[in-house]
């Protein structure tokens, strides 16, 4: 990330760092980690393509999240505003782990890979849309922690300029939140609308495997050329496929309509 931008988004973030006593409101006992909003990621080569999901979970419920929670916890505050694709705090490369979950286990990988071939992954910017700790079973704190993502998106946008958006929610968080800056309503950027990754088992199972890769075979050639995001993940691959071709019909026509 140029060190001009890093500036922009580093006074943009603090400028939304939310008061302790405004958290007790929740009935919940504040941390440092969840007071300021953190950055999105740019990668130095970037596509102009944004990719946004829903929120941030830290359940701690398994090793993994108590991990990441502690190194959270002990950041300085600089690494806690840049710490997607940060290695302090995730302990892994950025190509391996940015710390945003549909993007770090492939989902949107492929996706992408399946939408835009000419790009790597390592060329997207990758967020989520509200940018603290998000509790989905308190009212209050979905209400108040979603309207401000609004304003520091607002700003954000204006600042990255990014000429494609694609929003990745279960909530519709992601979408809504975006479509509520107007970033994209002069028409000078696209926003596309995905249900979020992965999809229920339910509806994988509808779908055979042969049967999406013919329909698409956009997602067939990202597979091929990149086996190793549905090999290491040990899950089955009806789920990236049939996650890659709902991307593929939503963004694709839409895309190639534009060049």
């Amino acid at each position: 990330m140029k060190l001009k931008l890093r500036e922009q988004l580093l006074s943009i973030c603090w400028g939304y760092e939310i008061p302790k006593d405004e958290y007790l409101l929740y009935g919940r006992k504040p941390t440092e980690y969840d007071l300021i909003p953190y950055a999105p990621y740019i990668p130095n080569k970037w596509n102009r393509i944004l990719v946004i999901a829903e929120s941030q979970q830290q359940s701690g419920k398994n090793l993994r999240g108590k991990e990441y929670i502690k190194k959270l916890s002990r950041a300085c505050i600089d690494d806690l505003i840049f710490r997607l694709g940060n290695e302090e705090i995730t302990g892994k490369k950025p190509d391996v782990q940015l710390g945003v979950t549909p993007w770090d286990e492939g989902y949107l990988k492929l996706a992408m890979l399946s939408c835009f071939p000419e790009y790597k992954t390592s060329e997207y910017a990758l967020s989520n849309a509200i940018p603290w700790y998000l509790d989905n079973g308190n009212s209050e704190q979905v209400y108040f922690l979603t309207e401000l993502s609004i304003e520091f998106w607002t700003e954000i946008l204006e600042v990255l300029k990014p000429k494609i958006i694609i929003c990745s929610s279960l909530g519709r968080f992601a979408d809504y939140i975006i479509s509520e800056t107007c970033y994209c309503d002069d028409k000078q950027c696209d926003k596309f609308d995905l249900c979020a990754a992965p999809f229920p088992e339910e509806v994988v199972h509808l779908f055979e495997e042969s049967d999406l890769l013919e329909r698409y075979p956009e997602v067939k050639n990202a597979i091929e050329l990149n086996p190793n995001i549905v090999e290491k993940s040990g899950l089955d691959k009806r789920f990236y496929i049939s996650y890659a071709a709902h991307a593929v019909s939503k963004i694709k026509p839409v895309s190639d309509k534009s060049k």
